[in-house]
């Protein structure tokens, strides 16, 4: 493959990265339902994940993810705060990453995991961002970004 269509190709994810961090995004927001973000968010992001790889393994992670992003994460307390995004995290991370994880793919898996879940925890307890909204979406990025580790037609 040139350089020209690799390039094309991660173009092409980063739009399937925006589409899913815009539905994540606006999953948050009152009146558009959360079903855009427990939903269509993780809908599109395996279905561009699984053009790209035609690896059926992604399909098979979809009910995990809708079942990750529908659990809740809030709290009053800090240290329950902390713990809720911790759990809230591993479960999204872990659900990102089955078939990265399938495919052994460990240490990318290990490492989006950690990021996820830290990103969980420092964004959701303290926000060092301006908004909520930049804050949601941060994370839809941090948590859509196991698309740039598919490869083309691996199975």
């Amino acid at each position: 493959m040139s350089e020209k269509q690799t390039q094309w190709k991660v173009f092409q994810k980063c739009l399937i990265l925006f589409a899913f961090t815009a539905l994540y995004s606006l999953g948050g927001l009152e009146g558009f339902g959360k079903e855009l973000r427990r939903f269509a968010a993780p809908t599109v992001l395996c279905g561009g994940m699984y053009w790209y790889s035609r690896d059926w393994k992604i399909i098979l992670q979809l009910p995990f993810m809708f079942g990750s992003l529908s659990l809740g994460y809030g709290a009053d307390l800090t240290f329950a705060k902390i713990i809720r995004r911790l759990l809230f995290g591993a479960a999204n991370g872990l659900s990102f990453n089955i078939s990265n994880l399938w495919n052994k793919r460990f240490l990318w898996s290990a490492f989006h995991i950690g990021v996820v879940i830290a990103s969980y925890i420092v964004l959701g307890v303290w926000n060092p961002l301006p908004s909520a909204r930049a804050e949601e979406f941060v994370l839809a990025l941090i948590l859509g970004l196991t698309i740039f580790q598919t490869k083309d037609g691996e199975s």
